[in-house]
């Protein structure tokens, strides 16, 4: 993989555009970047020469609570390639890791050579017998939710924003019991792909109708996050102010649309994306329990 190595913002004019990472507010409209994502794509996009690919090695900020997975400032590569489909995207992973490991002289904890590649559907039936399609929205997870015991009943939302809110909340609960019971399972890395339109992120759809994203796992600890970007910049705006919609009934600021992102997003026509948090991959490597070991104070 021969990409170029740039430099991006510390402080940026948007926060994330999903609606449930939250960034840390500066002064005079800035934010601190949760990732270099919206600054790599200009970037890339306002190439003067051609790019095959570009890369940073940056801190992200995000206005979470500490915890064993968790630190509100860490380090984290993203990379961007051009003519890549984001399926590619998991052999960098896998060469990232092995680079990692070939610069210690400590003994690997976990082989992640000998990782597997599973869509959400095949997990879905996996453990829980039952395959969604693409087309499933709220009623469905809710029924699937309900059959399973994973949540009681309640009353139906009265409102669009709440209904989409309420989606992510119920599809995150079985979500994560399935990356759990998985990964009790299997005991190397693996990679989930194909997620359902409302976690694109900015992900661009497959023909049918799944958003073209992967994520890395290990146990349930999630490694990195990439996807095809999407190049339509109509649907863009809309993903954003559906996700600002969201932001606002949960009582939060809205995070602007970038519109210098928007109107380049065109030039990220086949163009795919990974985010990979270094730390967290450090754990996985050499089974270090609690991020906060690489906190200095």
């Amino acid at each position: 993989m021969c990409i170029e190595e740039v430099m991006s913002p510390v402080m940026v004019k948007s926060g994330a555009i999903e609606p449930f990472i939250d960034s840390i507010e500066l002064e005079d409209g800035y934010f601190l970047p949760t990732s270099p994502e919206i600054s790599l794509k200009k970037i890339f996009a306002m190439q003067v020469k051609p790019f095959k690919g570009i890369y940073e090695i940056s801190h992200a900020f995000r206005n979470d609570l500490t915890g064993k997975y968790h630190l509100r400032e860490f380090t984290m590569v993203e990379w961007y390639r051009n003519d890549c489909n984001y399926v590619e995207l998991i052999d960098d992973v896998l060469n990232i890791m092995t680079a990692l490991v070939n610069d210690t002289n400590q003994n690997i904890i976990n082989d992640f050579r000998n990782y597997k590649v599973i869509s959400i559907a095949d997990l879905f039936q996996n453990l829980l017998k039952v395959k969604p399609d693409a087309s499933w929205g709220y009623d469905e997870y809710y029924s699937l939710a309900i059959s399973k015991n994973f949540i009681k009943s309640q009353p139906e939302p009265k409102s669009q924003p709440a209904k989409i809110y309420s989606l992510t909340e119920i599809f995150t609960v079985i979500y994560d019991y399935l990356i759990t019971e998985f990964g009790k399972t299997y005991p190397g890395i693996f990679f989930i792909k194909e997620y359902p339109y409302f976690l694109r992120g900015m992900a661009k759809l497959s023909t049918d109708g799944w958003a073209m994203r992967v994520e890395a796992y290990y146990k349930n600890l999630e490694l990195c996050s990439g996807y095809q970007e999407i190049d339509n910049a109509d649907e863009l705006v809309k993903i954003w102010e559906t996700n600002n919609e969201i932001r606002v009934f949960a009582g939060k600021n809205i995070h602007p649309i970038d519109l210098n992102l928007i109107h380049l997003s065109e030039k990220m026509r086949g163009v795919s994306g990974m985010a990979l948090g270094l730390e967290r991959t450090l754990m996985a490597l050499f089974d270090i329990a609690d991020i906060r070991e690489f906190k200095l104070a």
